[in-house]
């Protein structure tokens, strides 16, 4: 094998390596944004339930999680980390018809998709019953679409 041959074979296994990481490292961004969108869902869920406060008043992702602080129901979690996602973007906080609070990351490409494409998504909503949440996971993620 020349030294032609071999610096073209190292640097063949050298991408093949760095797209390996590429893409797991995308996979934990999914699922650590995942993790804090679900987090998100249960504490609403049973703050909600609890009647303990009505978060779909507040306007803005930074208020709700302001109140929580005050509040106390924060206190298993690290605030700084229920702000943002994996790739350090702003969750984006919407209140639908008075009673369903949608909490959407932009996901990797960071274009918001209205909830759609990439973007991940947390839903809480009211019901006779009580609280409920969903999350919606992009295609390619362990339990999202096909």
């Amino acid at each position: 094998m020349t030294l032609i041959q071999k610096r073209l074979t190292l640097l063949f296994l050298g991408a093949l390596l760095g797209w390996g990481c590429q893409q797991s490292d995308d996979q934990y961004g999914e699922q650590y944004t995942v993790h804090i969108l679900k987090s998100w869902g249960e504490i609403l869920v049973s703050v909600i339930n609890a009647r303990a406060d009505t978060p779909e008043s507040y306007k803005s992702l930074k208020e709700a999680l302001d109140q929580g602080i005050a509040k106390g129901y924060f206190a298993d979690h690290d605030p700084q980390k229920m702000r943002r996602d994996y790739w350090g973007r702003d969750f984006i906080w919407e209140v639908k018809d008075g009673k369903t609070i949608r909490i959407v990351s932009m996901g990797r490409n960071g274009v918001y998709d209205n909830g759609e494409e990439d973007d991940l998504v947390v839903q809480i909503w009211r019901t006779d019953s009580g609280a409920q949440m969903s999350i919606r996971l992009p295609p390619g993620i362990r339990g999202g679409p096909k």
